[in-house]
């Protein structure tokens, strides 16, 4: 998975009730690529850049964001592999992690 696939599936899959009340910024490294998250008013806000003064800045690749946001993996197993750092707030990278939950399946639908 890329980068811009990952941040794609951010801005998709974000959920403004799970952030509702939420303001922080986040510094994303993935890999070579950073990008800066604004979480504000329910919304989100992303770009390719640094965040000025982040509350949280997040270090990993594209592979191990993946598999803590929809993959089931845990911040505390990834941070101790080494596959992920976390400087500042952590609680604001817990919540993080809340703010995007994979859409509930389809029920298939029998032909008539």
């Amino acid at each position: 998975m890329s980068a811009d696939s990952i941040i794609l599936a951010l801005r998709a899959l974000f959920d403004p009730g799970a952030a509702h009340g939420l303001r922080a910024s986040y510094d994303l490294r993935l890999g070579d690529d950073r990008f800066r998250i604004e979480i504000a008013d329910d919304e989100i806000n992303v770009a390719r850049g640094n965040a000025y003064q982040a509350d949280a800045t997040i270090d990993t690749d594209p592979d191990t964001i993946n598999a803590i946001l929809w993959g089931g993996r845990s911040l505390a197993a990834e941070q101790r592999s080494g596959r992920m750092t976390i400087h500042g707030d952590k609680a604001a990278v817990k919540h993080f992690v809340r703010l995007f939950p994979m859409p509930e399946p389809v029920a298939a639908v029998s032909p008539a």
